[in-house]
């Protein structure tokens, strides 16, 4: 199973995700019961918050897709550019969590080989947080190649018990893609 990812942009004026997809996929991840574990600060809850982050200044959201599948799988959204950096956030649909590390990895190293116009390479690292105690992100942020850069104390707020956790910084680069699956 080889998977891609579409961005969102506006392609002359028509846009490559309608507001509707974007909330359907919301509507996805609130059906699997992941919203609270993605976005455990409180800052997304409802489906028209949803598309309204994705489509934000500052933020690249990428639909997740598989050969032979018209729907998407799941989703990652980058943000917090600086120079050739950016944090990820990665959500695989419930369907697809057997394939998600190694969905997620496809997906890492499309995001850190794709290059702009002048043949540059546009990020050369991504990087994450995740709770300390959230063990599924962790062995599928590791499952996907990740690597584990530290933990900082009180570095994740979680809006469900309204206090601050440790979070663990998980990092990806360019010099961890095999040479075979440069693309």
């Amino acid at each position: 199973m080889r998977s891609y990812i579409l961005p969102y942009m506006t392609v002359d004026g028509v846009p490559t995700f309608r507001d509707s997809d974007l909330m359907n996929m919301f509507d996805k991840v609130e059906r699997d019961g992941t919203v609270d574990a993605i976005f455990f600060d409180g800052s997304v809850k409802t489906r028209e918050g949803f598309a309204a982050m994705m489509k934000r200044p500052g933020v690249q959201f990428y639909g997740v897709y598989v050969e032979d599948s018209a729907a998407p799988v799941g989703f990652i959204w980058l943000d917090m550019f600086m120079q050739k950096t950016a944090r990820g956030h990665f959500c695989a649909f419930s369907e697809y969590w057997g394939d998600a590390y190694k969905i997620g990895h496809e997906v890492l190293v499309r995001l850190l080989t794709m290059k702009d116009r002048e043949g540059n390479y546009v990020l050369d690292a991504a990087y994450g947080f995740a709770p300390e105690d959230n063990e599924m992100a962790m062995i599928a942020a590791k499952a996907a190649g990740s690597k584990v850069g530290g933990t900082i104390p009180n570095a994740i707020y979680c809006e469900s018990d309204g206090k601050s956790h440790p979070g663990v910084i998980l990092y990806y680069t360019r010099d961890e893609i095999p040479e075979e699956e440069l693309i």
